[in-house]
């Protein structure tokens, strides 16, 4: 049996690592929640400093039929969803710069068209979802996806080594043969 003063400089080490250990445990349990709820993705993801995430009634109501949405995605059956609230409640951060990041990195194949009434609306919509697409947190929620190295567009981009991607139109864009 090995001395006491052996066993010391073991149990000093295993209690140093625990700290690190434990945080990336949750930070590996919060990527995995980010994954499977659009609201989590966005708490995960959220790129507006000095500006939280403001969580009402609404916003996790809508959150939910996105999800639900995700899901009959994936099933093969319809994923048809029209988000109707007043302005100033989060539309655009839940439906056109979020979610399409947060789909993109669960289905890189697939093609997203963001249309807006205004093509200017369109692009700051499309940059915002490309800046998210190549922060940290969503390299540690969707490794190895991320904006194709020859999209430079704002407007229309793709995933690298995928089908997939985004296109962005205002009103009376062209939409033909996009999505």
């Amino acid at each position: 049996m090995p001395a006491a003063t052996e066993q010391r400089p073991q149990v000093a080490e295993h209690k140093a690592n625990l700290v690190p250990n434990a945080q990336e445990t949750l930070r590996a349990i919060r990527r995995e929640k980010s994954c499977r709820r659009h609201l989590n993705f966005m708490r995960f993801a959220w790129q507006k400093p000095g500006e939280p995430l403001m969580v009402g009634i609404h916003t996790a109501a809508i959150c939910e039929r996105i999800d639900q949405a995700i899901m009959n995605f994936r099933k093969g059956t319809s994923s048809f969803l029209v988000v109707m609230v007043p302005f100033r409640h989060g539309k655009s951060d839940l439906v056109s710069r979020y979610l399409p990041p947060k789909f993109l990195g669960e289905f890189p194949d697939a093609e997203v068209l963001l249309a807006t009434y205004g093509s200017d609306l369109a692009g700051d919509l499309s940059r915002f979802a490309r800046r998210i697409m190549d922060s940290p947190e969503y390299a540690g929620i969707f490794p190895g996806i991320c904006v194709a190295h020859d999209s430079s567009a704002v407007d229309r981009w793709g995933i690298e080594e995928h089908t997939g991607g985004m296109a962005a139109v205002g009103l009376g864009g062209a939409m033909t043969g996009r999505g």
